[in-house]
Order: structure tokens, then C-alpha cells, then sequence
């Protein structure tokens, strides 16, 4: 199975559509459609190097062309979630404080981060708008949590995990349809491999993938 929800470190039998049922998203309008431009039409004046005379160019044109062929070749299949995963993962520990998970994501940029034990398993993940729910004055929850306090007191202890062979398609598809801002991937003994977030996919389709592999 190429999804499952993992809690305190243990996989949960319950399938997990039940646990993480989809959420509606509005219908985009269909976009016009689009008119292809031809090599000639890509390579405007304003894209030759400085000093060249204008479209007339051929040699400044055959140049660009060549950077264009080259960023092609560049480009691989992209299938899998392993490989387009963030490793190592950077983790905090079952310990944590709140303090420390502030810090921690005002150092790294994160946006979510899992908590790990020692043996790398996931026992929940914690993001940074959770952490400004838990601290804040106005918390939606009623409760202000002190900074002392242990980071498993806010993080979320269900966690929907992938493995690494997981469709990146379908992958993407499940993120989007279940507002997943995150994805652990876990190996076969339910140990943390990886994590792919939403901005991974996004990466990965603008600089790697053939754009073909998701019609």
C-alpha cells in the first residue's frame, strides 16, 4: 500500500481515506486555449545578448538555441516520491519544547516538521501555523500553551505517510485532494526516508518533469 497513517510511531490499520477524508476545492474555470509559439517567436529581441543587432542575429539565435537544447537534456523522468524527497530529514525529538521548535523553524524555513524518536519513527507532525495557534494570545483552541511546553501537545498525532516507490501523480493528486502540506516517506520497517512537501511537486514540474507525464 502505497499510503499509510501512521500514530505514536505504529501504523494504524483503519484505511486511511477514513482518517483523511477529502476536502471540496472549487472548480477553476477552463483557461483559453493556448496558441504554441514557434522557436523564432520564443527568442525575442529582448532575450539577445547586449550589444547584438536586433532579431537579425543568427549567431546570437543558434546561441540561445543551444542553452535550450541544453536544459532539455538536462531533464529526466521524474516518477517516484524517492526521488524527488528532502533527505536527511531534520526532525525534532519527542523532548522538544515549544521554544525549540520556534527556533527550529525560524532556522531552517520549514514550513512543517515530524517528531521523531530515536529510531525514526514518525509519531506526529507539527506545523508552523500550529505552533502560532498554540502560542498565540488568541488562540482558536481556548488554550494558550507556554513556550515550556512539549511540542507533542500540539503536533498532530495521525500522520498520513507514502513510500518511496509511490506514483508521484497519484502522490500529488491525494496532497491536493486532502490538504497534505507534507508527506513523510517511510520505508518498509516504518522508518523515516524522506519528506515531500507541496513545494517539492511544484519544483519538480517547473525545472524536471516532462510535462507530458501529467496530462
Amino acid at each position: 500500500m502505497p499510503f499509510q497513517v501512521y500514530e505514536l510511531g505504529r501504523r494504524i490499520e483503519t484505511p486511511w481515506q477514513s482518517i483523511f477524508p477529502p476536502r471540496s476545492v472549487d472548480q477553476l474555470q477552463e483557461p483559453a486555449a493556448a496558441v504554441p509559439l514557434s522557436a523564432n517567436d520564443q527568442l525575442k529581441e529582448s532575450q539577445l545578448p547586449h550589444g547584438s543587432a536586433g532579431g537579425g542575429n543568427a549567431e546570437a539565435i543558434e546561441v540561445l538555441r543551444g542553452i535550450q537544447s541544453s536544459a532539455e537534456k538536462e531533464r529526466r523522468p521524474v516518477y517516484q516520491a524517492g526521488q524527488i524527497m528532502s533527505k536527511p530529514v531534520v526532525t525534532l525529538p519527542l523532548s522538544a519544547s515549544l521554544r525549540l521548535a520556534q527556533d527550529m523553524f525560524q532556522r531552517h524555513g520549514f514550513r512543517h516538521f515530524p517528531v521523531a524518536d530515536s529510531h525514526q519513527r514518525v509519531h506526529g507532525l507539527v506545523s508552523d501555523r500550529d505552533l502560532l495557534a498554540a502560542t498565540s494570545e488568541l488562540s482558536a483552541a481556548g488554550r494558550q500553551y507556554p513556550t515550556s511546553a512539549k511540542v507533542t501537545a500540539v503536533m498532530h498525532g495521525q500522520v498520513l505517510t507514502a513510500s518511496a516507490d509511490t506514483n508521484l501523480r497519484y502522490l500529488a493528486e491525494v496532497m491536493l485532494a486532502h490538504h497534505v502540506g507534507s508527506m513523510p516517506i517511510l520505508d518498509e520497517d516504518g522508518r523515516l526516508q524522506g519528506m515531500v512537501t507541496r513545494s517539492d511537486i511544484l519544483r519538480t514540474i517547473t525545472h524536471q518533469v516532462p510535462i507530458e507525464l501529467w496530462s
